[in-house]
């Protein structure tokens, strides 16, 4: 469909380039497609006189922001997926640019810039520079704290959770935020953004696994075995499950916690795939 589509106006919607460079995922053609997004972006942009259309101009700055954000995960997937130092050298590059260009354009506290703060985490821990990449995390999570900290009151009314989430990322972002949050060691900053995504969705497999490997690095064993039992459920609902998860995973990380095992080299081999 998508295909279909930029045959037949390939000058005119750059949602189809950003549908389609997801679908693709991590490849060449994924990229191309983020990047000609980009293009139709910026034509559309110099079609449309400023002073009449302000607020279009600004809305198109923050899908601008966007597409740049999505060329630099597509990068840093290309990266991985290649273990080629050759191709990391060359995408580095591209990644850093998409990435200062992404906060260049986007507002203070929109969602594009905190989108723009995790792709530069991404980068900077892809860098080996993960001093670099908790500042940009911490710099996300800032921009978050204002919901975040609401559905941690005491007050859980039905309108205070609606207010909370209403004034943070989509679902889908901020289980990228505790993803990336896992990864640069900042354990209940985790919990609390991933305790989050429980409000809207308390299905997803990954992110109740992601809760226990959070309270377990930081000792408490306790609460980690709860949600590994709460995991292991969600896993065998036969309502199904969102996210992907081995089983084998909370095998092992129940194994740890039945040794009280701290997280040492053992501990990491837990998390692993």
């Amino acid at each position: 469909m998508f295909r279909t589509s930029i045959r037949n106006e390939p000058n005119s919607g750059f949602e189809k380039y950003a549908y389609l460079a997801q679908l693709l995922g991590n490849t060449e053609e994924g990229l191309q497609m983020a990047r000609r997004g980009i293009e139709v972006i910026k034509a559309e942009s110099r079609s449309i006189d400023s002073e009449m259309e302000h607020e279009r101009i600004m809305e198109l700055q923050q899908y601008e922001a966007s597409a740049h954000c999505a060329i630099a995960e597509i990068c840093l997937g290309i990266i991985e997926d290649s273990n080629d130092q050759e191709v990391a050298t060359k995408l580095d590059v591209e990644v850093e640019k998409s990435v200062m260009a992404a906060i260049g354009l986007s507002e203070e506290g929109s969602e594009s810039e905190v989108e723009a703060m995790l792709s530069l985490a991404n980068l900077r821990l892809s860098q080996g520079r993960r001093d670099d990449a908790v500042e940009s995390m911490k710099r996300v999570l800032l921009r978050m704290s204002p919901g975040l900290e609401m559905l941690e009151t005491g007050d859980q009314s039905d309108v205070i959770i609606a207010e909370a989430l209403s004034r943070l990322p989509s679902l889908e972002f901020r289980i990228a935020v505790g993803k990336q949050l896992i990864e640069v060691e900042m354990w209940r900053a985790a919990i609390v953004n991933l305790s989050s995504v429980m409000w809207e969705c308390d299905f997803n497999v990954e992110v109740w696994y992601l809760l226990a490997v959070a309270y377990w690095k930081l000792g408490e064993f306790k609460e980690a075995q709860s949600v590994l039992i709460s995991t292991r459920a969600v896993l065998r609902s036969p309502d199904g499950f969102d996210g992907e998860l081995d089983e084998a995973m909370i095998g092992k990380l129940e194994q740890q916690l039945v040794r009280g095992a701290g997280p040492g080299k053992a501990g990491h081999d837990a998390m692993q795939e």
